[in-house]
């Protein structure tokens, strides 16, 4: 009878684990299947976020250059001293 209700003890102990690998396996799988939709998601919103990106980088690099006036002569008579100080 002593090990009727030793084991008896171990055999609870063993469904309990049992269970509790269960839930959290059902809990890993939802987990896993948010993180799925989430991923999906932002891989759809990804071209779109990219080109909006581009957009917005294109814009400010244009208003950077409204100020700049590059001088076509200038940039002439530059190659034409770095080609005079080759000679």
């Amino acid at each position: 009878m002593t090990t009727i209700s030793k084991s008896a003890p171990c055999e609870k102990f063993v469904q309990t684990r049992i269970l509790e690998g269960r839930n959290l396996e059902k809990d890993l799988i939802g987990k896993l299947d948010s993180l799925e939709e989430k991923v999906l998601r932002v891989e759809a919103r990804s071209p779109e976020v990219v080109n909006a990106y581009r957009t917005k980088l294109e814009a400010k690099v244009s208003e950077l250059l409204e100020d700049t006036q590059i001088d076509d002569n200038r940039i002439a008579i530059n190659g034409i001293a770095q080609v005079v100080d080759k000679f």
